[in-house]
Parts: structure tokens; sequence; C-alpha cells
């Protein structure tokens, strides 16, 4: 079965809502995510790496920035960013509004995410 989804509205296989940002990931395929990511106004992530994962960021709607090591770079709807197996990134939102981005990953069996202090 073939699944599009129109206007990027994921629908989800795991969604988590917090007070920061909502997650929806799509675990449809065998090997990559799809995540969407809403990362509310004056927001970040947890800063994190992953070791065997490489991701794509796509910026859809607001403006923030992205920090991949010690890089860091201004992004917007249209930016496209990659992030190299086992860096640290993090995003911020800088807007005055919800910054929404596409995040697409390759999946591993187990999650190894480590997080920053």
């Amino acid at each position: 079965m073939i699944h599009y989804y129109e206007n990027y509205n994921i629908k989800g296989d795991d969604e988590r809502h917090t007070l920061v940002y909502s997650v929806i990931d799509n675990l449809k395929l065998n090997k990559l995510v799809l995540s969407q990511i809403i990362l509310h106004s004056g927001q970040e992530t947890k800063g994190h790496f992953h070791n065997g994962v490489e991701e794509v960021y796509f910026f859809q709607f607001g403006q923030g920035r992205i920090k991949i090591g010690i890089e860091t770079v201004d992004v917007q709807a249209g930016s496209i960013v990659l992030v190299p197996d086992g860096h640290l990134h993090r995003v911020y939102n800088t807007g005055a509004t919800d910054l929404v981005f596409h995040t697409v990953y390759n999946q591993l069996k187990e999650s190894n995410a480590v997080y920053a202090k």
C-alpha cells in the first residue's frame, strides 16, 4: 500500500505533545522515519546525537536556528539542513510563531539518541 500525505499533514504512529513541542512520527516504512515537529515560539529541542543515523531537516513554516556541532545556521520556510551521523544537533525557534519542520532519518531497531546535558 502506498501512503500519500497531502499538505504535509502526517498521520502518525507515535505522537508526543509537550509545552515545548509536538512530534508526530510516521513509522510505516521499514528503513526510514518521517517526523513532523512543531516547535513552539521561544522554545528549543534537546541537544542530542545518534550514532549510525543521518538526518535531513525540511523547514516548512516559521524561523529559527539549528546548531550542528559548533556551527549554527539560520533557517526558515524552505530551508533544508543535513545532519551527519553522530553530530550533536539542536533546533531553536527564534520567531513569534510555531516553527514547523520535518525530519527524515534511518530507523534503527533500538533508539540510540544521546542527549546533551
